[in-house]
């Protein structure tokens, strides 16, 4: 009888708790993301790789292009069956 009362009770402080105070967190939450997602920007906009209207070239890997063919897997010729 006195787990049954327990349990009970537990699970009435957790409910009253978690009225109280998961509003609260997710209200911090919600008015801290937009201060994060500035900061973040802000950074990436602080440090231009190239000005603007220059252009960049970036090289690629001179191997051969039959050796990435190979590594695409099998190929199977599908026949029409009617």
């Amino acid at each position: 009888m006195s787990f049954l009362l327990k349990l009970i009770l537990g699970y009435l402080i957790l409910r009253l708790i978690g009225r109280f105070l998961f509003p609260s967190l997710l209200r911090m939450f919600v008015n801290n993301t937009p201060e994060h997602m500035n900061n973040n920007n802000g950074k990436q906009q602080q440090q231009p790789s190239t000005k603007e209207g220059e252009t960049r070239i970036q090289q690629t890997s001179t191997t051969n292009s039959k050796s990435n063919l190979d590594n695409q897997g099998d190929y199977v010729d599908f026949k029409e069956i009617k």
